[in-house]
C-alpha cells in the first residue's frame, strides 16, 4: 500500500476510534496568513513544529508545542505548521 494510502487509512481509524477531540473549539487567527507574508518586513518565515518524521522517525525529544509555537512567534516566524498526525507525534 502506498504511504499516502496509508496515512489516509490510519486517519479514517483515528477518527472511528475517538482519538481526535472533535468537541475541541477551534482558534480562529486574528490575522490572515497571507496578510501577514505580505506585511512581513523581513523574509517571512513559517516555522513547524515537529518531533517525528515518516522517513527518520524521532527527530527531537518531545517539548510542550505551545512553548514552541511562541518561541517562534517570538523569533519572528509569520505562520506556524504543526504535525498532528497521531502515527509521527
Amino acid at each position: 500500500m502506498a504511504f499516502l494510502a496509508k496515512l489516509v487509512e490510519d486517519s479514517r481509524r483515528a477518527i472511528d476510534e475517538g482519538y481526535y477531540d472533535l468537541n475541541l473549539k477551534v482558534y480562529y487567527p486574528k490575522k490572515r496568513l497571507s496578510q501577514s507574508i505580505i506585511n512581513c518586513k523581513h523574509i517571512p518565515i513559517i516555522s513547524e513544529i515537529k518531533f517525528a518524521s515518516p522517513s527518520l522517525g524521532m527527530i527531537r525529544k518531545y517539548e510542550d508545542p505551545v512553548k514552541i509555537a511562541k518561541e517562534m512567534e517570538e523569533g519572528g516566524a509569520v505562520g506556524i505548521s504543526i504535525l498532528t498526525h497521531r502515527a509521527f507525534n
